[in-house]
């Protein structure tokens, strides 16, 4: 039964925590080292990590410089 529009995300730090069957249509707020992120869970995370869902890392991008 998932839980009523409007719920909030559940706040986690435990990033190792492996996702249940229960845990699928919640939505999981895990920290990343800064922020939160929201995670919606779903069938296919079972088994999974929470921290997998969430990048701890930003992606590089490479500028050109203007000369």
């Amino acid at each position: 039964m998932p839980p009523p529009p409007g719920t909030p995300a559940i706040r986690t730090q435990a990033r190792s925590a492996t996702i249940l069957p229960n845990f699928v249509g919640l939505k999981f707020a895990v920290h990343n080292g800064k922020v939160y992120n929201e995670v919606y869970i779903t069938d296919e995370m079972v088994g999974r990590k929470l921290g997998e869902f969430s990048q701890t890392r930003k992606r590089f991008r490479y500028e050109h410089s203007k000369n």
